[in-house]
């Protein structure tokens, strides 16, 4: 199974992929880790703007059932 993090910009309404893996543990201590960085506005976009959320999204779920949401 393949997983995706991803981070949101939600004043641009975009995605940007992080790195993809197949190992979703992996992705999740990524995320935690990336948290802290997401809540000092320190994880940012091309142009500089920070980051409102991460998502770890299971490519196989189209509906987005199984995607984790990191605030």
């Amino acid at each position: 199974m393949r997983y995706s993090l991803l981070a949101y910009n939600k004043d641009k309404d975009i995605y940007d992929g992080i790195i993809e893996s197949d190992n979703k543990e992996e992705l999740e201590m990524l995320a935690g880790e990336l948290v802290y960085k997401l809540h000092n506005d320190e994880l940012k976009d091309k142009s500089g703007e920070p980051y409102d959320w991460l998502e770890l999204w299971d490519e196989e779920d189209d509906n987005g059932i199984n995607d984790i949401v990191y605030c």
